[in-house]
């Protein structure tokens, strides 16, 4: 099972701890992307079009392009619109951006603050369930009920 998920790209992690670290914000990251978050969050005018957003940015780190400060702040700003990130939750299915979606997740979790971390900690933690991952899925969760 391990050597499947190192095969796949997956860490592996030697304790709990590790897994807590590994979605701990990232204070510098975070220090600057806060500024651009000011005044971000609310009801987007259209859900589709921040979908399709969201879903490019997606797509960019499937090919390797790596997220800037305004890609997190982005795609943290709409997710404070649960229907955004309801139809979000269903990039696990698509088996070429699931990977990629949870890569964004983790790095917008790791970057912005509340409440549009406890939003990609959920995407989060539903992606790492979807794929087995309960350890990873319960940290999340945890992080979002404290």
């Amino acid at each position: 099972m391990a050597a499947a998920a190192v095969a796949e790209g997956r860490r592996l992690y030697g304790s709990r701890d590790e897994v807590v670290a590994s979605v701990a914000v990232d204070g510098v990251r975070a220090a600057a992307v806060a500024p651009l978050m000011v005044g971000a969050g609310g009801p987007v005018d259209d859900v589709a079009v921040a979908v399709r957003e969201v879903v490019a940015v997606v797509r960019r780190v499937s090919e390797g392009a790596a997220l800037s400060d305004e890609d997190l702040a982005g795609v943290g700003a709409v997710l404070a619109d649960v229907r955004v990130r309801d139809v979000l939750f269903t990039l696990v299915d698509c088996e070429d951006l699931a990977g990629a979606a949870e890569a964004v997740w983790l790095q917008v979790a790791r970057a912005v603050g509340w409440p549009f971390r406890g939003e990609a900690l959920c995407l989060l933690a539903h992606a790492a369930y979807v794929r087995g991952d309960g350890v990873l899925a319960g940290v999340c969760v945890d992080a979002v009920l404290s």
